[in-house]
C-alpha cells in the first residue's frame, strides 16, 4: 500500500507521505481495493485552472480533481490545489493540515466509484467522509 507524494516546487504541506499513506490504509479497510497505490499531486490555483478548463470545461481553479486509473496497481491520481485549500482552511476555521486530509479522503471516495452527483450519492458521499474523517483523527 503506497502514496505517490509530489509537491510543487517551493511549497511545504503539513502532511507527510507516510500521514496521507495511513489515511489511505484506513479508507481501504473499510473499502477493500485490489489497487493499492495513489498518486496525490499538489498544484497551485494557475495550474488547477488549467486543469479544471481541459478536463470539466470550467474556467476556474477547483479545489480537488481526481482521474481514475481503471486497472494496475495505482487506483488513481488525486491533484488538489494548495491554493485553494488554504483559503477553505480559513474560511472553515480549520488547520491546512485537516483541509488536506478531508480533501485526499474525498478524492480517494471518488477513485473508488462514489461521486455526489444526485441528492443520494452525495448523503452516501458525505457519510463516508465524515466516518473516514473521525477514524483518522490524530492521523
Amino acid at each position: 500500500m503506497r502514496v505517490l507524494l509530489s509537491v510543487k516546487k517551493g511549497r511545504s504541506i503539513p502532511l507527510t507521505q507516510k500521514k496521507f499513506t495511513q489515511i489511505f490504509q484506513q479508507i481501504l479497510k473499510l473499502f477493500p481495493s485490489s489497487q493499492q497505490e495513489v498518486e496525490v499531486v499538489m498544484i497551485d490555483s494557475k495550474e488547477m485552472k488549467i486543469l479544471n478548463k481541459k478536463y470539466r470545461a470550467i474556467n476556474r481553479p477547483t479545489d480537488i480533481l481526481s482521474f481514475s486509473m481503471g486497472s494496475g496497481p495505482l487506483l488513481g491520481s488525486i491533484v488538489i490545489d494548495l491554493d485553494t485549500a488554504t483559503k477553505q482552511s480559513i474560511e472553515y476555521q480549520q488547520s491546512l493540515k485537516q483541509e488536506l486530509k478531508e480533501l485526499f479522503i474525498h478524492g480517494v471516495l471518488h477513485l473508488l466509484g462514489m461521486d455526489h452527483k444526485n441528492a443520494h450519492d452525495a448523503f452516501l458521499m458525505k457519510r463516508y467522509e465524515n466516518y473516514m474523517i473521525r477514524r483518522t483523527i490524530g492521523i
